[in-house]
């Protein structure tokens, strides 16, 4: 069933906080990675009190145009989009490295420090 206009407005507000209150935030592809291997990913992120949410990028485009922020470069993005949250510079985008060496399907694409756009994260 497809999400309802207001629903997606409300995902979209909310992602607007998140991102708002958010030091950190890292966008990365997840298509492919299995169940299991995505708990753990957040399990792993819980531990250091940070996040990570799968959305569509026409409502994390439109989350970031409310903000007025610099658009990453998405068209290389394709498949399922995860973002991850912290409230430090570092943690989240450490967890995703490092969780990549071993899980090749998560790319690290982009995000934002303090609200500019970091572009090709690695």
């Amino acid at each position: 069933m497809p999400k309802t206009r207001a629903k997606k407005k409300d995902e979209v507000e909310q992602l607007v906080n998140k991102v708002k209150t958010s030091q950190s935030v890292i966008i990365a592809k997840l298509e492919g990675l299995k169940v299991n291997d995505a708990q753990e990913l957040r399990k792993n992120l819980r531990k250091e009190d940070a996040q990570i949410v799968v959305v569509k990028k026409t409502l994390l485009k439109k989350s970031l145009e409310e903000l007025k922020y610099e658009l990453p470069d998405l068209t290389r993005l394709e498949g399922i989009i995860g973002i991850a949250f912290a409230q430090d510079e570092v943690t989240a985008a450490k967890i995703l490295k490092d969780f990549s060496k071993t899980h090749p399907q998560v790319e690290l694409s982009s995000g934002y420090l303090d609200g500019k756009v970091l572009d090709q994260v690695s």
